[in-house]
C-alpha cells in the first residue's frame, strides 16, 4: 500500500508540474488565495483531515522511549512537506475541471490534456484511493471499537478475535452495499471532514497547553515565544474558519438576515475569548513553571 500511494503522489505531481500554471501566478495565488462564495466547509474539511490532525496524531505515537524528540520533529517535517506537496498537486490537477465537478468530467479534462492514458491515469488513482482508504479506514474503526469497547484481555477484542473482525468486516460492507446503491458519498464525506475542521480550535487549544506544561516536557523541550505566537495564530484562524462553517449552518437554517446582524459581532467575542484563554493558559503555566 505504501508503495501504492507512493505511486499515485509521483503521478499527480507529475501532472501538477505539467498542468500548472506559471510559478509567479501560483505564488501569488497560495500567498493571497481567492476563496469561493460558500466553499468555508470545503476549506474546513481540507485542513480538518489532511494537514493538522493526522500529522498530530502522527507525532503522538511515537514512543519516546524508542524515539527522541529529534528523530520526531524530522520524520513530521517529512510527512507534513510530503502530504501538502501532494495536496497541491490534487488541487492544480483540479483546476483542469471547468464548471461542477464529476469523474466523467475530470476524465475528459485529462484525456484532453495528456491523451488517451488520462483516463487511465484518474482510473488507476481511484483504484488505488479507495483500495488504500479501505483497508486503512476499515482497520481504523476496528481499533477505535476496539479502545472504545474492548478489553485487550478478551481473545473476542484481540486483533484476531471475533468482535474486532466483525466491526472491521461491517464498515467494509456498509461501504461496498453504499457503492453498489449508486449512492453519492461525497455531500457525507465533507460534512464529516468539516466535523472534524470544528475541534481543530480545541485541539490547537490544549497542545497549547501541552507544550508548555513543566509536568510532561522539560524545559528545554517546552515552547517559547515564537513556537506560542505561531500556535496562537494557528488557534485564530481555526477558530475563524470553524466559526464562518458554523454561521452558515444557521444561515441555511435562519436565514440570512440572522446572519448579517450576528456574524462579525460574534465572530469577534469568539476570537477575542478564545485568544484570551490561551493566554492566560500560557501565563498561568509560565509562572507555574517558574516556581518548580
Amino acid at each position: 500500500m505504501g508503495a501504492l500511494v507512493a505511486l499515485m503522489g509521483l503521478v499527480f505531481l507529475y501532472m501538477a508540474i505539467t498542468v500548472a500554471p506559471s510559478f509567479v501566478e501560483l505564488a501569488s495565488n497560495s500567498l493571497i488565495p481567492q476563496i469561493p462564495a460558500d466553499s468555508s466547509v470545503l476549506i474546513l474539511g481540507l485542513i480538518g483531515t489532511t494537514i493538522i490532525p493526522y500529522n498530530l496524531f502522527l507525532g503522538g505515537s511515537f514512543d519516546s522511549q524508542a524515539n527522541t524528540l529529534r528523530e520526531a520533529q524530522v520524520g513530521l517535517s517529512i510527512a507534513i512537506i510530503l502530504g501538502g506537496v501532494i495536496s497541491i498537486s490534487v488541487l492544480i490537477v483540479g483546476t483542469l475541471v471547468v464548471g461542477e465537478f464529476s469523474f466523467e468530467v475530470l476524465a475528459e479534462a485529462l484525456e484532453l490534456k495528456f491523451g488517451a492514458s488520462g483516463r487511465y491515469i484518474l482510473a488507476f488513482g481511484l483504484l488505488g484511493a479507495g483500495f488504500t482508504s479501505t483497508v486503512t479506514a476499515t482497520l481504523a474503526a476496528a481499533i477505535t471499537a476496539q479502545s472504545l469497547f474492548g478489553n485487550m484481555d478478551k481473545q473476542e477484542w484481540q486483533t484476531s478475535g471475533m468482535y474486532f473482525r466483525a466491526v472491521w468486516m461491517a464498515i467494509l460492507l456498509i461501504g461496498l452495499g453504499s457503492g453498489l446503491s449508486g449512492v453519492k458519498p461525497i455531500p457525507v464525506i465533507i460534512f464529516v471532514q468539516a466535523l472534524n475542521g470544528f475541534i481543530l480550535p480545541l485541539l490547537v487549544f490544549l497542545l497549547i497547553r501541552l507544550v508548555n506544561d513543566a509536568n510532561i516536557l522539560p524545559q528545554e523541550q517546552r515552547n517559547g515565544i515564537f513556537g506560542n505566537t505561531l500556535l496562537l495564530i494557528t488557534l485564530v484562524v481555526t477558530t475563524v474558519l470553524g466559526m464562518n462553517s458554523l454561521l452558515q449552518v444557521i444561515t441555511n437554517v435562519w436565514g440570512k438576515t440572522l446572519l448579517n446582524e450576528i456574524q462579525l459581532p460574534l465572530m469577534s467575542v469568539t476570537v477575542f475569548l478564545v485568544i484570551l484563554c490561551a493566554l492566560w493558559q500560557i501565563y498561568h503555566l509560565s509562572v507555574s513553571n517558574k516556581n518548580k
